[in-house]
């Protein structure tokens, strides 16, 4: 049995993304709405770590269906992502995309490299992106008006794949003129911010 643990544990992670990328991918091909695409390929690996978290787990006492802040988890997940995540699309990213279409204007063409090859534009998106995201992260632990949103994140008693959805909707929000708007703003396609959502869900 220790064997078996110990081969799953080397694989699980590879699987995971493998499990992430390969749908976002045949969804993307297929031309499914890509909201759709993400929200579908979230919940199916939430499914699959937390199976897996039953059938292996790390720590006996630690267990997502026992855990009373479970319910709360879910709730801040989709408070966050129906008020977080939608009020910062219409705002912000609506707001991002007139100053690109007015940065476009000036220079005649869209600062975003879309001539790239996909893995090009996914590589790069990644690099910028989580740059943008670790100054907004950091900004999170160091202000102290945004660390009394951030600590909601922080403030477990155990630790399990609900965890990931356990934010406050201002903390959602604030990916999206820190992270998001900077990208629409580049002249970043959807398909490529998509990308990179995908990825930093599995990642």
């Amino acid at each position: 049995m220790a064997a078996i643990e110990t081969a799953f544990s080397w694989s699980f992670w590879p699987l995971v993304v493998a499990a992430g990328t390969g749908p976002t991918y045949c969804g993307f091909a297929s031309g499914q709405r890509l909201p759709l695409v993400f929200t579908l390929v979230g919940v199916g690996l939430i499914v699959v770590a937390g199976t897996a978290e039953q059938i292996f787990p790390r720590r006996p006492d630690t267990n997502a269906l026992t855990d009373r802040q479970s319910i709360n988890d879910l709730a801040h997940a989709l408070i966050g992502g129906q008020i977080g995540e939608r009020l910062g699309a219409l705002v912000f990213l609506t707001l991002a995309a007139g100053v690109a279409g007015g940065m476009s204007g000036l220079v005649g063409h869209a600062l975003w490299p879309s001539g790239w090859p996909l893995v090009g534009q996914i590589v790069l998106v990644i690099v910028v992106a989580d740059g943008l995201d670790y100054w907004k992260h950091r900004f999170l632990h160091t202000v102290p008006a945004l660390w009394r949103i951030h600590a909601l994140h922080h403030g477990i008693t155990q630790l399990h794949v609900l965890k990931s959805a356990r934010n406050h909707f201002l903390d959602v929000l604030s990916r999206f003129p820190m992270v998001y708007a900077p990208l629409v703003v580049l002249g970043t396609p959807a398909p490529i911010i998509f990308w990179y959502t995908s990825f930093i869900s599995v990642l």
